[in-house]
């Protein structure tokens, strides 16, 4: 899952995005190289807490977690292409994080009846809850969103000072 906010939602993002455009190559280098290095273990450190205790979510989720830099940056979780190993059947982070973050049934909690026969002949009605392994859908998603909506607003002012900051020294306004 690879996570950027839009360009064309605040006025301060949009002028990051269009100064960094502007700058040199060498500038672009040095800021994706701070935004990497201060936003990393923060996003890391989120994804990790709303994974909980859950050793699944940290590995599945949790485990590839970083920023990617760019214009602007990308919040990635559950990027690997390999699969786990064998005790979780296979889950490859990149194909089924997805399902992982969003998960549940529409019928969960749903009744289902039919009417069961006993060798002698007698018949009853039995009411069940299959779905309930299931967990309910979450349409919020259960940890990178709530970790991206927590981040957010931090990371995109955090992105701003950072180019800001680095487009000041290079201009020798120290």
């Amino acid at each position: 899952m690879r996570l950027q906010p839009s360009a064309t939602s605040s006025q301060l993002l949009r002028g990051a995005v269009l100064a960094l455009k502007s700058c040199g190559k060498d500038i672009r280098a040095q800021i994706s190289k701070d935004t990497r290095t201060i936003m990393n273990p923060e996003w890391q450190k989120a994804v990790a807490t709303h994974a909980g205790g859950s050793r699944f979510d940290n590995v599945a989720l949790g485990k590839g977690a970083r920023v990617a830099a760019g214009n602007p940056a990308r919040l990635v979780a559950a990027s690997s292409k390999r699969a786990l190993r064998k005790g979780e059947n296979g889950f490859v982070p990149n194909v089924m994080g997805r399902a992982l973050e969003f998960p549940g049934n529409v019928q969960h909690g749903k009744k289902s009846s039919y009417t069961r026969r006993f060798k002698g002949g007698s018949a009853h009605e039995v009411t069940r809850r299959t779905l309930t392994g299931y967990p309910a859908p979450k349409p919020g998603g259960r940890v990178v969103y709530p970790a991206v909506a927590d981040v957010m607003p931090r990371f995109v002012s955090l992105w701003v000072q950072i180019i800001v900051r680095n487009i000041y020294e290079a201009t020798d306004g120290k």
